[in-house]
C-alpha cells in the first residue's frame, strides 16, 4: 500500500505544469488514502491479536462430547461414582433390578470395559470413597446404616461398620485415616476410623433453623467434600442453606456457611480457596455458589445454567472449570476463572454423579440406567 502511494502520489509542486488547486486536491487524496491505510492496518492487527486469545491455552473452551454410553449387565438403578488414586479404573455403585441389593462395579478406563466387583454390598448403596492406596472402596450401606469396606482386589465385602442415620455420602479425610459419612438430611456426620473400622460420636450440625415448607426433591442431596490438604471436610445441609465446615483434627464443626437456597453437590478449588456449591431448586433460577474459604462470604455466584435441577459438581485437577449435572441438559462446564458457564451437552438425563480421570480429559456422569462417557476440552 505504501509503494504504491509513492508511485502515484509523487509531490505535485514538482509537477511542471500542475496548477496550485491541483496541489491542493492531490494532497488532500493523499491523506485520505494514509489515513484509510492506517485503519486498515488497525483492524488487520487488532484481528490478529482476537485469534491469538481465542486459541490460548489460557482461555478454556469447556467443549464437551459424548464418546460413549456404558450400560452395566443387568438392569441396575446407578448411584455414585469414585475414580482410583492411579487414575485406572472409575468405580460406580448400584442397585440391580433382580439381584443382591447393592453392587460394585468397575469400568476399565483404557478400554471401557465393565466388570462386577462385589455384589450384596448395601441396601441403596448410593454413595462410595476409595482409599488413598486403592485397596479398599467404601461403599455407603444406606437402608442398613452403616459403611462396607470392599477388598478391591479380592472382590468381596468385609464387616459392616455401622454409622446409623441412614448415610447417603461418604469421603475419606485425614490422609486416609478417617471416613465421614452424611445423612441424607446433612444434620448428622459421623467419623469412621479407618484403621480399627470403628464409628465415633455423631458430630451434630448447627446452623440456622430448618426452613418452612418442602423444598423440592430433598433426599440423598446432602454432600460432602474434603479440602486438598485432607484437614477440613464440608458437608451441604440443604434445607438449611448452609455449607458446615468440620475440622479433621478435632472433629468439631465450624460456622455454617451461607450457600444458597438448597444447596447440594459441593466441590473445593485445586488450591483450597473456593467452595462451588449446586443448588437444587425446581422454581426459580438455578445457580452455583462460590463460597470464599478463607473469608466465609460469598463470591459472584454462577447464574444462567440451563439445567432444570442442579445436582452434583467436579472440579478439574487444573482448577481452570467445573462440570456441573442435572435435568435434561445435563452437564454444563463452568469457567472459573470468570464464573461464567460454557458449552452446555445434552446427554441422558437427570445425572446423579460425576467422576473426573485424574489428567481431567474425561468425565464419567452416572445417570439412574447408564454412564456416559464425555471427553472434556480445556
Amino acid at each position: 500500500m505504501a509503494g504504491f502511494a509513492g508511485r502515484e502520489l509523487e509531490e505535485p509542486s514538482r509537477q511542471p505544469g500542475v496548477a496550485p488547486a491541483t496541489v491542493s486536491v492531490l494532497r488532500r487524496k493523499r491523506s485520505w488514502l494514509m489515513a484509510a491505510a492506517a485503519v486498515v492496518v488497525v483492524i488487520v492487527v487488532a484481528l490478529a491479536i482476537v485469534v491469538t486469545t481465542s486459541g490460548s491455552p489460557g482461555s478454556p473452551s469447556g467443549r464437551l462430547k459424548l464418546v460413549d454410553r456404558l450400560v452395566l449387565p443387568q438392569s441396575f438403578s446407578l448411584f455414585g461414582a469414585a475414580v482410583s488414586p492411579d487414575g485406572s479404573t472409575v468405580y460406580v455403585t448400584g442397585d440391580s433390578d433382580s439381584g443382591p441389593p447393592g453392587g460394585l462395579y468397575a469400568i476399565d478406563v483404557a478400554t471401557g470395559q465393565v466388570r462386577t466387583v462385589a455384589e450384596g454390598v448395601g441396601n441403596l448403596a448410593v454413595s462410595l470413597a476409595v482409599s488413598p492406596d486403592g485397596r479398599l472402596a467404601y461403599v455407603t450401606d444406606h437402608y442398613g446404616d452403616a459403611l462396607t469396606p470392599v477388598d478391591l482386589a479380592g472382590g468381596r465385602d468385609l464387616p459392616r461398620i455401622a454409622v446409623g442415620m441412614q448415610p447417603a455420602s461418604v469421603a475419606i479425610a485425614g490422609h486416609g485415616s478417617t471416613a465421614y459419612t452424611v445423612s441424607d438430611s446433612g444434620h448428622t456426620v459421623v467419623p469412621v476410623n479407618l484403621a480399627a473400622r470403628r464409628a465415633g460420636p455423631a458430630i451434630t450440625i448447627a446452623g440456622p433453623a430448618p426452613r418452612s415448607g418442602k423444598l423440592p426433591g430433598l433426599g440423598l442431596h446432602a454432600s460432602i467434600a474434603v479440602s486438598p490438604d485432607g484437614g477440613t471436610v464440608y458437608v451441604t445441609v440443604p434445607d438449611r442453606g448452609v455449607v458446615v465446615p468440620i475440622d479433621v483434627a478435632t472433629s468439631k464443626a465450624g460456622r455454617p456457611l451461607a450457600a444458597g437456597r438448597s444447596p447440594r453437590g459441593i466441590a473445593i478449588t485445586p488450591d483450597g480457596k473456593v467452595a462451588y456449591v449446586t443448588n437444587a431448586n425446581c422454581c426459580t433460577t438455578n445457580g452455583v455458589a462460590a463460597i470464599n474459604l478463607s473469608t466465609g462470604r460469598l463470591s459472584r455466584p454462577v447464574n444462567h445454567i440451563d439445567l432444570a435441577f442442579l445436582g452434583p459438581i467436579a472440579i478439574a485437577p487444573n482448577g481452570q472449570l467445573a462440570y456441573v449435572g442435572g435435568g435434561d441438559v445435563n452437564l454444563t462446564a463452568i469457567d472459573l476463572t470468570t464464573n461464567e458457564p460454557l458449552n452446555p451437552l445434552r446427554i441422558a438425563p437427570d445425572a446423579l454423579s460425576i467422576a473426573l480421570t485424574r489428567a481431567g480429559t474425561r468425565a464419567y456422569i452416572v445417570t439412574e440406567r447408564e454412564v456416559d462417557v464425555v471427553q472434556l476440552s480445556r
